[in-house]
């Protein structure tokens, strides 16, 4: 007895998500057609099929108004039937430049902005730990001496070696 069928229908329901029915889309438009102009344009949006939309979390933000963002997939392998991720990563717009590495953020799809970037942030989930030194410069990431002194400094200066 093999497994496979089961995969193929998580993908069929993935992907009757994803779709709207041709029979949706055509009595919806009928039924507009006789309505105002606000209503027509305020349907038509309820009927386009939803753009694609990924959450990751945020591992770059060194170019302008750009953060890169890796992707997690899950999917079951076909012989082991286990869960296999495996990651992608993809530019995205973020035109305030908000995110700093480690947020958790949502992506959707948009035109093409330039040769790489086909999405724009959405929103920030979960933001990264922010963390503040002695000086008041903000880090993402707890490092050595952030917070705190240094334990070879502070006991260089106990015993009067601070030059050395």
């Amino acid at each position: 007895m093999s497994f496979r069928p089961a995969f193929g229908f998580l993908q069929q329901v993935r992907r009757n998500l994803t779709t709207v029915p041709p029979s949706t889309i055509a009595s919806a438009t009928n039924a507009v057609s006789s309505a105002s102009p606000a209503v027509t344009e305020a349907a038509q949006a309820a009927v386009k099929p939803p753009r694609q939309q990924f959450l990751g979390e945020v591992v770059g933000t060194k170019m302008q108004k750009t953060i890169k963002v890796r992707v997690a997939k899950v999917r079951i392998h076909p012989v082991i039937q286990k869960p296999v991720v495996s990651h992608k990563v993809f530019f995205a717009h973020d035109a305030k430049e908000r995110c700093v590495v480690g947020d958790y953020v949502r992506i959707d799809s948009c035109n093409k902005i330039s040769k790489h970037k086909n999405f724009t942030l959405g929103a920030i989930i979960k933001p990264a730990r922010r963390f503040v030194d002695d000086d008041g410069k903000v880090h993402t990431q707890k490092q050595e001496g952030v917070g705190k002194v240094d334990i070879s400094i502070k006991a260089k200066e106990a015993k009067g070696l601070e030059g050395m």
